[in-house]
């Protein structure tokens, strides 16, 4: 039985005087109020669950002498960075709290992160006196180009998939773990690229790489205390954390942590998957409201107390947004980790959520809102569409219920219709939601791209329909010049970030590279028919929900209710159960005994097909 959701106490914010700086909303009113009363805009980027934009507040902005600062000579905007993604991405000066100053175009004066009060008044100052460098930084570099073919490779044998690999060994910590030196990021989208290669190869240095990985993470980050994984480590070891708790990198990190389960059976990667769940569950979730709520606040003084007295004292602050694509990606992680956990809770709760969004959150003619029961006109973004795609996949693969599966189809024409490009590739945000005089054009991510084309595959395998697997190769080639080491396309003057995701961890190179491989090589579809409330069935699915396989299409089709389905696949109905695996467009005969499917794991047909393509 899942534990009963508490209540989180809150602890009480430090006074601050924030509000004496007269903030004005994001919207194009401020480029033409910077305009007309010629002052620069000045961006604040912050987060509820962010330890330095609270201290920025207790100091920088509560200063008399910045407040009348800003207030005589700045057009001062304020702006959440999970409220408005696109923004954080496009304004992010290497961390946050994030200060950028624009012109009355959008384009970047000056950028710095944290800031204390003299530094932060000389700076200001300096651009009040317009002596400022129109590109003055904080001294970050620019993204590094590492698209190019590596020296000493045939650029016509050399694929944009093995420029991801060669950068991940290069970039890889064969002492800690994971990607590069500090800080450390969990690279959740490496390590499942990774698991991918290696059910298909069997390389140990693979599995090394993995496990290395994962038990730094896990024994750096995760809270064995309240549970749950913090955000990410200000040191090589793993062992110096930011304290703060996202939904986001708990809900991957619980699938990437079952998922590695499943491929090497350790016990502690099940133990850290459970655990993150419960922390979801027992923290972040609002029984009343169906749903996550968005983080937990770093509270330092909290997290360095003893165990003992922990429990004695008030729980770090929670910020109660709900958020719909981060709610479906925690959705699709309790459907992913439900074979960990011998009954329906999962499902019924992952269900719940779904359906939820789609009722509270989903138009048919503007799609989904950011956040869940959000008022239409706010804006839309991408990586939220595919979030909630992709979770209506999951569960259409759970349940077998076709209405999942012609939601999901619904989805992503939604998804084409607002963030399409002309030429390929899908925005962040929908183009019309920028003004074209003030604002340069949205960016394309990698990352969201390439979860989409994964998303795309999988669709024409659950429906044949070829337009989906053509989409995904168009919209994956978009990228190909760029990777890795690019994780957009689109203007990069403001983003000269000292830490940029894509130089720490690879997230979008790594993603791209699963897609590519996912179209490139099919997934592996596992097809089970029969009477699925009878006891055979029940068990040969249980047995098969814990094996891993690459790229995984799990169907599971009921004699009675998904006739239709069955009929399309041209597989015959019997009276016993029988499970097809298809790897790729290549179906194997059909399994109808328990052990046959326990031998998957110890045998995997698959690996064996790679390995023989190599020989």
């Amino acid at each position: 039985m899942i534990a009963q959701p508490k209540r989180s106490r809150q602890l009480t914010s430090e006074t601050t005087n924030t509000d004496r700086i007269h903030w004005r909303d994001w919207n194009e009113d401020i480029f033409s109020d910077s305009d007309q009363e010629r002052k620069p805009i000045l961006l604040a980027l912050t987060a509820t669950w962010c330890h330095w934009c609270h201290v920025m507040d207790q100091t920088s902005y509560s200063e008399p002498e910045i407040i009348n600062l800003i207030n005589a000579y700045f057009i001062p905007t304020r702006v959440d960075v999970d409220v408005r993604p696109d923004l954080a991405r496009k304004y992010n000066q290497g961390g946050f709290p994030s200060l950028a100053v624009l012109n009355n175009r959008g384009s970047l004066l000056l950028g710095k992160v944290y800031s204390p009060p003299e530094e932060l008044s000389v700076l200001l100052d300096q651009v009040k006196s317009n002596d400022a460098n129109p590109v003055i930084n904080d001294n970050h570099r620019k993204l590094p180009d590492t698209s190019h073919t590596p020296s000493g490779d045939d650029p016509d044998t050399v694929t944009p998939q093995d420029r991801v690999l060669d950068q991940i060994q290069s970039m890889y910590d064969p002492v800690f773990g994971g990607l590069g030196d500090e800080p450390k990021q969990p690279p959740w989208e490496t390590v499942r690229l990774l698991m991918d290669l290696y059910s298909k190869i069997g390389d140990k240095e693979l599995l090394k790489m993995i496990r290395t990985t994962l038990d730094g993470i896990q024994t750096g980050l995760f809270d064995s205390n309240d549970q749950g994984f913090f955000r990410y480590s200000v040191s090589r070891d793993w062992k110096v954390p930011h304290y703060e708790k996202m939904l986001v990198t708990n809900a991957n990190l619980a699938i990437t942590y079952s998922e590695a389960y499943q491929l090497t059976r350790k016990t502690r990667y099940k133990q850290a998957a459970v655990g993150t769940i419960n922390y979801l569950i027992n923290t972040l979730y609002d029984s009343a409201k169906n749903g996550f709520y968005a983080s937990q606040d770093a509270e330092e003084t909290y997290y360095q107390l003893p165990w003992k007295d922990r429990t004695l004292s008030l729980l770090p602050s929670i910020d109660p947004t709900l958020y719909s694509g981060w709610n479906s990606l925690a959705a699709t992680a309790l459907l992913k980790c439900s074979h960990l956990y011998r009954s329906p809770d999962y499902e019924i709760l992952a269900e719940q959520i779904i359906d939820s969004i789609w009722q509270t959150s989903w138009e048919a003619s503007s799609g989904l809102s950011h956040v869940m029961g959000q008022l239409v006109g706010k804006p839309t973004f991408l990586e939220d569409h595919v979030h909630f795609l992709r979770a209506n996949l999951s569960m259409y693969e759970s349940s077998g219920s076709q209405h999942y599966l012609e939601r999901a189809v619904e989805i992503l024409q939604k998804t084409q219709d607002l963030f399409g490009a002309a030429t390929d590739g899908y925005y962040d945000v929908r183009p019309t939601q920028f003004n074209a005089d003030n604002v340069n054009h949205p960016d394309m991510p990698v990352l969201e791209n390439a979860l989409l084309a994964e998303a795309m595959v999988t669709i024409y395998y659950l429906t044949g329909d070829q337009l989906y697997n053509d989409l995904a190769r168009s919209t994956l080639n978009k990228f190909s010049q760029i990777i890795p080491g690019r994780s957009f396309i689109g203007d990069s003057n403001s983003r000269r970030m000292e830490e940029d995701e894509e130089v720490l961890f690879l997230p979008a190179g790594s993603a791209w590279a699963r897609a590519y491989d996912m179209l490139s090589n099919g997934p592996i579809h596992y097809i089970l028919i029969g009477d699925s409330s009878s006891q055979i069935f029940k068990r040969m699915d249980n047995t098969l929900s814990g094996i891993y396989a690459p790229h995984k299409i799990y169907e599971r089709l009921d004699t009675q209710e998904n006739q239709n389905r069955i009929s399309q696949l041209g597989f015959p109905i019997r009276n016993h159960p029988e499970l097809y695996v298809c790897i790729g467009s290549q179906c194997l005969a059909p399994i109808n005994t328990l052990d046959q499917i326990r031998d998957l794991k110890n045998n995997p047909p698959w690996q064996y097909r790679y390995i023989q393509e190599e020989i």
